[in-house]
């Protein structure tokens, strides 16, 4: 550990003593990816996964041929009959 606590003596006054272990040094390499790339690498991924949520919408929001029924008109109050027309 980089601390050493030593008290010294009276009740409730500690001192703290540092000591460097080790010396920082530079790094070799570069760690991450330059903002260019990063940014590259994000819309590359944004367009993949917007397309793909695109054609599954798509296909999802397709009839199937087989079923005549179609989706019943929300009516919201009383439904008119022809009478009342």
């Amino acid at each position: 550990m980089a601390r050493d606590l030593s008290s010294s003596g009276q009740a409730g006054n500690t001192t703290a003593s540092l000591k460097v272990v080790d010396s920082p040094t530079t790094p070799s390499s570069r760690s991450s990816l330059s903002a260019v790339s990063t940014a590259l690498i994000g819309t590359a991924i944004g367009l993949a996964a917007g397309a793909i949520m695109a054609i599954l919408l798509y296909f999802l929001s397709q009839k199937n041929p087989q079923d005549k029924v179609e989706d019943p008109l929300l009516i919201i109050g009383r439904r008119r009959s022809r009478e009342d027309a």
